[in-house]
């Protein structure tokens, strides 16, 4: 195939020193303290159990303190404004992996809020929620994105229109929203864009900035670590391939870093800033000519932060739903789904693949387990599991 290369926070105890030993006191100053990692290697834990269903996760910056936001839908709730009228609630929770502290920061209830939010996500300094959002949650026809600084108050930052906005990602410094979007109004089959939106002041929608080129259908667009560019996965209909294009920010001057076969799945590692992707190379068929069908093969790719591309020894079986790299870029979690199904949106099972070696470790606790989303926390040390829509799981590395 042809290819072208370029080269939250936990709150510190307080120390009543006038009450401890001169001993203890002597041994604190100077002495080397235990840096032994806040959830122990192999550790398997549910660490939060919603009354309703974990629908989705994200995080703040690699969740260092090991902060999440949880969105989970709740019903039927009591309407606020219309007491004697109930409906589908949701909420929008912080949740500490830590010590399981979990602190609603938005609700909602059908027919009382202004939007109805579909996809939601934290900027990574926590400071800020991005939302894709719908008007009419029964019949949703017009849909649009907005920012909310304390889960109360959002202000509508593009749309609203007929075009449904997905996988909305805030820039590094919080000053943009990438996402998805695609034209449902127009009869035919929906067109897609990777777009753009800067996250102004004003009160009015802000103008997109539109990556895709015409004639391609993006599947994945992410931002690099300095938020210099984004990296966009584009199917070309006319061409029957993918590629992996590099666009600058905001200068939209582009470069092809590779084509190829189906690819997607595009993950960056916070701390180095390599981004991965991966491409599927084959197919394999079951030795036991049993039910099981052939199931599609996967190699990844990395491209560091300089523009070097390799591919590594990594490679996933099965149909990928999600496949998010750590932070420290050593490990790659998969979740795989049904290959029968057309719109995933939960997987069967958790494999954690090394980047160095390519080994592959199966948590059997999660064996034939829904998964809906997963995140890093603690710097890859742990990670987050939504299982079952129910329970929220602490994955020790």
């Amino acid at each position: 195939m042809p290819r072208s290369q370029r080269g939250v926070r936990l709150a510190s105890p307080t120390v009543l020193i006038g009450l401890l030993p001169v001993s203890i006191l002597a041994a604190g100053c100077g002495a080397p303290r235990s840096q032994e990692p806040p959830v122990a290697s192999g550790s398997v834990s549910v660490v939060y159990q919603s009354r309703g269903a974990v629908n989705g996760l994200d995080t703040v910056d690699g969740a260092l303190a090991g902060e999440v936001l949880v969105w989970e839908s709740r019903g039927p709730h009591m309407s606020v404004q219309r007491p004697w009228q109930t409906g589908q609630g949701r909420e929008l929770r912080r949740l500490n992996v830590l010590n399981g502290a979990a602190k609603v920061v938005h609700e909602e209830v059908e027919g009382d809020s202004e939007h109805w939010l579909l996809d939601v996500s934290l900027s990574p300094d926590g400071s800020r929620m991005g939302a894709s959002y719908t008007d009419s949650p029964a019949l949703q026809e017009s849909y649009g994105l907005c920012v909310s600084s304390d889960g109360r108050s959002w202000r509508t930052v593009n749309g609203p229109d007929e075009c449904l906005r997905v996988l909305p990602r805030f820039s590094p410094d919080g000053g943009a929203i990438a996402f998805l979007k695609s034209d449902l109004g127009n009869g035919k089959l929906p067109v897609s864009e990777a777009v753009v939106v800067r996250l102004g002041m004003g009160s009015g929608p802000e103008e997109e900035t539109v990556l895709t080129r015409p004639g391609g259908a993006p599947a994945d667009v992410v931002w690099a670590g300095d938020g210099r560019r984004l990296y966009q996965v584009v199917h070309r209909r006319e061409r029957g391939d993918y590629m992996v294009e590099a666009v600058d920010w905001p200068s939209l001057e582009r470069q092809i870093v590779m084509t190829g076969g189906g690819m997607g799945m595009l993950s960056v590692a916070g701390k180095t800033g390599a981004v991965v992707w991966l491409e599927q190379c084959g197919v394999e068929t079951p030795d036991d000519q049993g039910e099981m069908p052939p199931q599609p093969v996967g190699r990844l790719w990395r491209l560091s932060p300089e523009g070097g591309l390799e591919q590594t020894p990594v490679t996933v079986k099965g149909v990928p739903v999600m496949a998010v790299v750590s932070p420290d870029g050593r490990r790659l979690a998969v979740v795989t789904g049904d290959p029968n199904v057309r719109f995933r949106t939960a997987g069967n099972g958790l494999v954690v693949h090394s980047l160095a070696d390519g080994a592959a470790h199966v948590h059997p606790e999660f064996d034939q387990k829904s998964i809906t989303d997963v995140a890093w926390v603690l710097e890859g040390q742990a990670l987050v599991v939504a299982e079952g829509k129910k329970n929220v799981w602490l994955v020790g590395m």
